[in-house]
């Protein structure tokens, strides 16, 4: 099947008499980079830690590292570099991209 629209579809198959189905979420990696950039932006804002949002990419990365509260220089390096390719180049974002990008944001929240 062609599915020419992102979002959520559940896809199923039989053989014989088994049968399964699977949730799969067809995204734009690109996308999916940039709302992650953010949730991570709220996250930290809802923790208390101020990060002005009209602040460039590295101009927050500089802050949260200025501040001293345990955060990770090179995932905090790999988020921020995911997201200026994401948003600021015209490179095409794949899979891999996203991988480190979420992979990076899960390390750096289960550090602290």
């Amino acid at each position: 099947h062609a599915i020419e629209t992102k979002g959520e579809y559940v896809i199923g198959g039989k053989l014989g008499k088994d049968s399964g189905e699977r949730l799969i979420k067809i995204a734009d990696y690109r996308e999916e980079i940039i709302r992650l950039f953010n949730s991570l932006l709220e996250r930290l804002q809802s923790q208390g830690i101020g990060v002005r949002l009209e602040a460039t990419p590295r101009e927050i990365q500089q802050r949260l590292l200025s501040a001293r509260i345990g955060i990770d220089e090179r995932l905090l390096d790999h988020i921020v570099g995911c997201f200026e390719e994401a948003d600021y180049s015209q490179h095409p974002i794949g899979r891999h991209h996203y991988e480190v990008m979420y992979l990076s944001q899960q390390a750096l929240f289960s550090e602290g």
